[in-house]
């Protein structure tokens, strides 16, 4: 008989395992690196999605602060709720003279600290108020800047032209790690004074 119809040794069988432990080893190695990796770039998408559209809503609607086509609404920055994390406005958004307790023209934004969000109230201060309704989630870091007409920093409502948003969120990306991104925006008041 020849060494052919005898099989393999047990030498040659050994060898044969540790090439295939090696080379699975390999493939899950390979597997678990893509997916830990699409986790987190599907985490930084969502994460970067989920910020623009928020910036989105705030700038669309800063930018009505103060519409008042008739003259006669005194829409306008509610001087009272001004702050770095907070902003009320109002805007006559029917045109028909007066700040309604509907219609969305009285829209608050505050960064919610305690549980790291940004909230919207609609309403506020008016007996149809809606509680604080979460804009989004995980923010880490919420910040208004509010500039004059020569684009120089103010806290006086009468004053304000433009506005600066920084928006930071943190949200988790497995294995412990994290995913922070950062947007800011600039808004031009385009119905508060002269612009």
């Amino acid at each position: 008989m020849g060494r052919d119809a005898r099989g393999f040794t047990l030498f040659e069988m050994v060898v044969a395992m540790a090439v295939m432990a090696i080379a699975i080893q390999a493939i899950v190695a390979v597997w678990t690196a893509y997916s830990h990796s699409y986790t987190v770039e599907s985490v930084v998408a969502d994460v970067q999605q989920s910020v623009r559209a928020a910036l989105g809503l705030i700038e669309d609607d800063i930018r009505m602060a103060g519409l008042d086509p008739t003259g006669s609404a005194a829409a306008g920055i509610d001087q009272a709720s001004l702050g770095a994390t907070n902003l009320q406005f109002t805007s006559d958004r029917n045109g028909d003279g007066d700040i309604d307790e509907a219609n969305y023209e009285r829209i608050t934004y505050f960064y919610n600290n305690a549980d790291k969000r940004l909230d919207q109230i609609l309403f506020q201060g008016t007996p149809s108020e809606t509680s604080p309704q979460a804009l989004i989630d995980n923010v880490s870091n919420f910040a208004f800047t509010y500039l004059d007409e020569d684009g120089a920093p103010t806290f006086t409502a009468d004053e304000i032209r433009t506005v600066l948003i920084t928006l930071s969120v943190r949200a988790p990306a497995g294995r412990g790690e994290t995913v922070t991104r950062t947007m800011r925006s600039r808004i031009n008041c385009r119905n508060l004074g002269g612009l």
